[in-house]
Order: C-alpha cells, then sequence, then structure tokens
C-alpha cells in the first residue's frame, strides 16, 4: 500500500476491516496513519517490505482493495494484477487506464463519506472473490499486466508518444503564417 495517509483511503479500510472481522486485513507501508492503532485482531500491518518479499505478500493475499483519491494509476495495483490479485480500487484510479476495467472494480471513492464508502467496497470486494471462485482469472491479469505494465512496453509507449509530438508540433510550424519553406 506504500504511504498510510488519508488519501489512501485508511478511514475507509478501518471500516471495512470492523465490517468483515473474518477477513484478514494485511497493511505494507509506514506513514502517520498506523493501522496497528486500531487494535483489530483482524488487520496485520508489514513493514520494510521490498521486492520479494512484498511479492511473497501479493500471493498470500486474495485480493488488493486500495480506496485511494489523486494518484492516477499506482504502481501497487499494477503489481498486484502482475501477481494475479483481483483489485478493488477507486473509479477513478480505473479510469487512468480504462483496458483494466474488466479485470478490477472500480468503486466511487468518498473520502468525507467513508461508511458509505466502506459498504460499497466491501460488496465489490465480495462480488470480484465470489468471481474468482466462478472461474479463475488469475492469469489472465497476470499476462495482461506484465504485457501492459512491463518496462519494454512502457518505454515502447513513451517513445510512441514522444514521435507523436515531435510530428504534430513540426506539422504546426509548417502550417504557421508566414512559414515559407
Amino acid at each position: 500500500m506504500g504511504r498510510f495517509v488519508e488519501k489512501k483511503g485508511l478511514a475507509i479500510l478501518q471500516r471495512m476491516a470492523a465490517m468483515k472481522p473474518d477477513y484478514v486485513w494485511a497493511f505494507a507501508g509506514w506513514g502517520p496513519l498506523d493501522p496497528r492503532a486500531w487494535n483489530a485482531a483482524n488487520v496485520k500491518v508489514f513493514l520494510g517490505l521490498r521486492g520479494e518479499s512484498i511479492a511473497a505478500l501479493y500471493r498470500a493475499c486474495d485480493i488488493l482493495v486500495l480506496p485511494s483519491v489523486g494518484e492516477g494509476f499506482p504502481l501497487v495495483v499494477q503489481e498486484a494484477l502482475a501477481s494475479g490479485l483481483p483489485v478493488v480500487c477507486g473509479s477513478e484510479t480505473i479510469s487512468a487506464d480504462p483496458e483494466v476495467a474488466h479485470l478490477a472494480s472500480g468503486v466511487a471513492i468518498h473520502l468525507a463519506d467513508p461508511e458509505h464508502t466502506a459498504t460499497a467496497c466491501v460488496d465489490a470486494v465480495e462480488r470480484m472473490l465470489n468471481c474468482e471462485v466462478e472461474g479463475n482469472q488469475s492469469s489472465l491479469r497476470r499476462e495482461f499486466a506484465l504485457h501492459r505494465y512491463s518496462w519494454q512496453q512502457s518505454a515502447e509507449r513513451y517513445l510512441q508518444l514522444a514521435k507523436e509530438l515531435v510530428f504534430q508540433h513540426s506539422d504546426q510550424l509548417a502550417a504557421s503564417p508566414g512559414n515559407s519553406q
């Protein structure tokens, strides 16, 4: 998860943990809103995980829940998908890469209304977990993430965007008044 701060939806997650005491809620990160302070038996906090240790945590989980706002498309979502996990996150997050919508569930996140948002997120979690029982999509998520978010794919996409911008700019220069060639 990264930093334990308000925009990550910690108040929503706290309510979710209270609503679903039969689930174990794993948090990886650090910050001022430490979930250990909730004193909930079903909340486990992992500090200092990196590389293989964070990958092992992903493999031990059943789903990633990230009710954050204002983050674009966080790396944790990409890593979870690459690990084969179903994802429940904000609809704002899903809109940052609409291609992922068929593999993740987007929920309207309202930090000012954590109770309502927690209920909507729990519903989405249960739907995603039920779908997982009916047909395992973990390999589909893994393949999608490895293809779409690999370093090679990212570098190729940045190169394509840079070329488009250069051609667009050169076309604008050629079409500008007073520019004779």
